[in-house]
């Protein structure tokens, strides 16, 4: 039986273990960079650093031995922050937008770990945007909201095809204008929160959006303070937000979930301390990665650090004589028992177990 997928979800809450560190991020400190999961690795580049200058460069945190490693990075002039992200089906990357001081890029950007290089395939039809939030449906990349050179938070929605790279403009937000919001998908919806509103509030609202009729609804309320410069990530039939900071200026390290089918919101056992925002996360087999980022006395970070979020894992039962059947490494193919890292361990049952071997 073959694991598909990187991302392979076998928890449906955030109660959890505690956060382990790794190796820290190779590169200098900052926030607001760019990040993707592609090829067995989970990208992370671009961003602002500690002196206020923004990054071009890349580093590739390896998913089975978690090293990390440098990545071909943007050619050296076109450094930024708050660009947007996403990974089709074909195995490419893309990078869309962000900013460079006060230039507004309009670029878009595709990497493949084949070619080893970033190339522009093109701009984007609505100027210079940073801070959109984007999620992917059907091999669409769908870019919300942003700040332009013109206009602050802005309520276009836009969707370029990552095949034939042409743009659709969307319905427009219609609860407002948004930037440096938190977006995920799941397959059928896409969903939007936090972020700062036109008139320089906090949304607090959780949208959900339907590609077939291209419309939004307001689905829940987040019950504490809301929220900018958080994450957020699918996991199957919820959503996990990560961090970030408050209206009232508190920055935070918890994690949050609300499971889609009743609504209802948990609040994780586990802290990372001290709190941060602005980093970059991936939920990799029931693992979830989060790096960079800054802290409450904002100072630009580079630690990286995994957490088992593993209730689903420590909940499911095998019998005391389970026999394990075989191995797989992350990228799920079959691998030798003696084989070092993070591994799927499967018994004969058909149930499956992730384990670190030494």
């Amino acid at each position: 039986m073959r694991v598909v997928g990187l991302i392979f979800f076998l928890v449906s809450s955030v109660s959890a273990q505690s956060w382990l560190p790794l190796g820290d991020f190779p590169g200098s400190g900052r926030d607001d960079a760019a990040s993707f999961v592609l090829d067995g690795g989970f990208y992370v580049g671009t961003g602002v650093n500690g002196s206020f200058g923004s990054e071009f460069d890349f580093y590739r945190l390896d998913l089975q031995s978690l090293l990390w490693s440098q990545a071909p990075s943007l050619p050296a002039d076109k450094r930024r922050q708050y660009a947007s992200t996403a990974v089709n089906s074909q195995g490419q990357a893309f990078l869309i937008g962000g900013l460079d001081g006060m230039l507004f890029y309009d670029d878009v950007w595709v990497f493949s770990p084949d070619l080893g290089q970033w190339t522009q395939v093109g701009t984007c039809p609505f100027g210079g945007r940073s801070g959109m939030a984007s999620f992917v449906l059907a091999d669409t990349v769908y870019v919300l909201g942003g700040k332009t050179s013109q206009t602050n938070n802005s309520t276009e929605v836009w969707a370029m095809s990552m095949t034939t790279f042409e743009w659709i403009q969307k319905r427009d937000l219609p609860f407002g204008g948004r930037w440096r919001s938190s977006a995920a998908a799941d397959g059928r919806y896409g969903y939007l929160t936090f972020g700062r509103t036109t008139g320089g509030g906090y949304d607090a609202e959780l949208h959900r959006y339907d590609p077939t009729t291209d419309s939004w609804e307001t689905i829940a309320t987040f019950p504490e303070s809301p929220r900018v410069y958080s994450s957020m990530i699918s996991q199957g039939s919820s959503l996990i937000l990560i961090f970030g900071i408050d209206r009232e200026g508190i920055t935070h390290g918890d994690l949050w979930s609300i499971d889609l089918t009743d609504m209802s919101w948990s609040q994780g056992n586990t802290q990372l301390n001290p709190p941060r925002r602005g980093g970059c996360a991936a939920l990799v087999l029931g693992k979830l990665v989060y790096t960079t980022g800054i802290d409450a006395q904002n100072s630009r970070l580079v630690q990286t650090h995994i957490l088992d979020l593993g209730s689903g894992l420590s909940e499911q039962k095998f019998e005391d004589n389970k026999i394990i059947a075989r191995y797989f490494d992350l990228m799920g193919r079959e691998v030798s028992g003696t084989t070092c890292g993070w591994l799927v361990e499967e018994y004969s049952s058909g149930e499956r177990k992730l384990i670190f071997k030494p």
